[in-house]
């Protein structure tokens, strides 16, 4: 999925899991909203080499946001500077001192 209108980046991405269907929104931004359907919150995780959303910035596909798997024990985030999302069951998890790290929980 290729995003190319400005401020839609992985820094303000909102996902929703629906049921069965993902929902991509973009926080301060109204009227932009893209549904996968059947499609888990967990797959969607954009590593370098088989990333599934490319960001106006930067114009290639980068690894700018993780997303924790509903069974992580992880306590800490993957990756500084990025966005990490969580799922809506009960999460700890810690960012990274002094840096630029974003966390989303869902629920």
């Amino acid at each position: 999925m290729q995003l190319l209108k400005y401020p839609l980046t992985a820094r303000n991405l909102l996902l929703t899991q629906n049921s069965n269907n993902l929902e991509i929104t973009f926080e301060g931004v109204v009227h932009e909203k893209v549904i996968l359907q059947n499609f888990a919150l967990e797959k969607l995780d954009n590593l370098s080499a088989v990333g599934k959303i490319l960001f106006n910035e930067p114009i290639t596909i980068s690894d700018s946001f993780d997303i924790l798997k509903a069974n992580s024990i992880q306590s800490t985030i993957f990756n500084k500077n990025t966005v990490t999302f969580l799922d809506d069951l009960k999460n700890n998890v810690n960012g990274f001192d002094n840096l630029a790290d974003v966390i989303n929980g869902q629920g």
